[in-house]
């Protein structure tokens, strides 16, 4: 974000599946009663099409409001969407649906206090004319209370900035819960996290959540880029991604890892950040080399055998959050 939290917004979105492999979950989102004649349950809504949807939000006074996607969206040329209020907390439902093809220079909610669920976000462009610390392709400030559930990025582009995370640019609060990024790629960026970039006071909790880097991207990129010193809980839980997950961590008493993994390359040693608390969680060196102060070395073989060595993956759930197949790394469902 640029200058502070109190600027207009200049906004883009786009699409997303699945990330490191396939991100799927069958714990599902509160589902609605959606008729086939209407899309809209009571209390939503609709959005059919791209006008529509720029109307709405153009419109001011909607931040309180529910909506849901009726349609896919495809933004073929660069559009300016302006919040009329800064601060959404109503219920955007994205219904399962993909919105695409767009370029803005800003994220698509400023801040965020309600819901975002079930959306798919495709090849979004954010950022390039404006240096944007801190933002975000989906929101800028997730505050407390505020949840992201099941939306997925893909193909996208995040550029010149500060501590830039493609699904929250700050964390003062809120869960983001069964989310992922899949190659996405952060341009002139000084600090990038794939999911989340800063975490405030109030904290985060992430849950069964990944990330994957673009190929192209020469960087490694966390899944939280930093935590500041008075973050009073951070809280990672069924998830999983490169070495470190957590970068800069300047509040150890406030990270905690639970079955979780991480894996890297390095010719050293690494850990699932440089300080914090590790339960049940685990740090493979693919290059065989693991020295970790934050979660318990375990080599490539112990990873992936089938069945589990006893002293692996202690009391993780593999019913309902993770599949594993003999010889892979396991995979969130």
């Amino acid at each position: 974000m640029k200058n502070g939290l109190g600027r207009k917004t200049k906004i883009l979105f786009a699409t997303s599946l699945l990330t490191l492999g396939a991100l799927q979950s069958t714990e599902a989102a509160p589902s609605l009663a959606v008729t086939t004649s209407n899309c809209a349950p009571d209390g939503y809504t609709p959005i059919r099409t791209t006008a529509e949807f720029i109307s709405l939000v153009r419109g001011g006074g909607h931040n309180q409001e529910n909506f849901i996607l009726c349609n896919d969206l495809d933004f073929s040329t660069p559009v300016d969407i302006i919040w009329g209020s800064l601060d959404y907390a109503g219920h955007f439902e994205g219904n399962g649906k993909t919105v695409r093809n767009l370029q803005a220079d800003h994220g698509l909610f400023w801040f965020l206090s309600g819901r975002i669920s079930n959306l798919k976000v495709e090849n979004f462009q954010i950022g390039g004319r404006y240096r944007n610390d801190r933002d975000s392709i989906l929101v800028g400030l997730l505050r407390d209370g505020g949840t992201i559930e099941n939306v997925h990025i893909r193909n996208s582009s995040l550029s010149n900035g500060v501590s830039l995370g493609a699904l929250v640019g700050t964390a003062d609060g809120g869960r983001i819960i069964r989310s992922s990024v899949a190659s996405t790629t952060f341009n002139f960026a000084t600090g990038a996290g794939l999911l989340v970039g800063t975490v405030y006071s109030r904290g985060l909790e992430l849950r069964q959540s990944t990330g994957e880097k673009d190929s192209q991207d020469t960087y490694s990129r966390p899944l939280i880029y930093e935590s500041l010193y008075n973050t009073q809980s951070l809280r990672i839980i069924d998830s999983y991604g490169a070495i470190p997950l957590v970068y800069l961590s300047h509040a150890a008493q406030a990270l905690r890892f639970e079955n979780t993994y991480g894996f890297c390359n390095s010719i050293f040693g690494c850990g699932l950040s440089y300080n914090g608390v590790a339960i049940n969680s685990y740090v493979v060196n693919l290059n065989g080399n693991c020295s970790s102060s934050v979660g318990t070395c375990r080599t490539l073989s112990e990873m992936t055998s089938i069945p589990h060595p006893s002293n692996t993956y202690i009391n993780w759930d593999f019913s309902s959050i993770w599949s594993h197949l003999a010889g892979q790394l396991p995979k969130l469902r």
